[in-house]
């Protein structure tokens, strides 16, 4: 399962992410989890820890946080120089997951719906969840 998590207020789409990835480990008997910075490890490391195995649990469950390639500007961060990003591998990876790994990225932002890596997100394997704060109407339905 891969799962990307955007929208207009980077900290109501972080809060959302967690509350259902709390959800996720609770209902496989919080196993052991991998958390990462988009802004500090470099794509090819977090397609390295998709790709592993678990050593002790069957399943491996993997957090990105600041997944900013996703994004329409993708400001350079911290070291990571965006030549040196693997997005064609996180292309292949999309539309190619293992079975055996769970991943939650969480974008900073709204997705870009061209370029590279964001041609795979269209991907059956992928699910795109929108976490705008909901409007005051919203809020009245949901009373």
């Amino acid at each position: 399962m891969i799962k990307v998590f955007f929208g207009k207020d980077p900290g109501y789409t972080s809060h959302l992410a967690h509350k259902e990835w709390e959800k996720l480990l609770k209902a496989n008997g919080n196993p052991d989890f991998e958390v990462y910075d988009g802004f500090q490890n470099p794509v090819s490391e977090l397609l390295d820890s998709f790709q592993s195995m678990s050593i002790f649990e069957e399943k491996k469950f993997v957090f990105v946080s600041n997944a900013y390639f996703f994004m329409d500007s993708k400001t350079r961060k911290g070291s990571i120089k965006e030549s040196a990003q693997d997005y064609a591998g996180l292309e292949d990876y999309l539309l190619n997951p293992s079975e055996d790994t769970d991943v939650f990225f969480v974008v900073p932002g709204d997705v870009a719906k061209t370029g590279s890596p964001n041609k795979s997100l269209s991907s059956p394997t992928v699910s795109l969840v929108c976490a705008d704060i909901p409007s005051d109407n919203d809020m009245i339905l949901y009373a």
